[in-house]
């Protein structure tokens, strides 16, 4: 009984030493727009799919491609971004390096500085 124990507890250490080796690298992560963000990979012979975090969650599970978009962000705001390779049995890597991105600030269409409150009313402005 304790060979069996000792024979699984060999096979889970051989699965994850082999689930670490195929490591996700080159993750770089770019705004797409106020509210999006597009992240990419290098691709892990190894892996069956790809987990990705958004700042430490787990957003998307089952990536299949070396690219994921993540929508519905605040403009304006910073997000980081890692990726882990999963084999088909579930083990996945460790977590890559982080990619840190900033969604863009929406610019407001058709005003003027002064209206879209990007000029205090107080400063006046003058022709010297």
């Amino acid at each position: 009984m304790k060979t069996y124990g000792y024979l699984i507890i060999s096979g889970i250490g051989l699965a994850m030493s082999q689930a670490y080796a195929m490591g996700v690298e080159n993750v770089s992560a770019e705004a797409i727009g106020s509210s999006g963000v597009r992240v990419s990979w290098d691709a892990s012979d190894e892996a069956a799919y790809y987990e990705l975090y958004q700042d430490s969650l787990l957003v998307r599970s089952g990536i299949t491609e070396t690219v994921a978009e993540v929508s519905g962000l605040s403009e304006g705001s910073g997000y980081q971004f890692f990726v882990t390779a999963c084999d088909a049995s579930g083990i996945c890597s460790e977590a890559s390096s982080q990619a840190t991105v900033m969604t863009s600030v929406a610019m407001n269409a058709g005003l003027g500085a002064c209206e879209a409150g990007a000029i205090s009313p107080e400063v006046a402005l003058t022709d010297e």
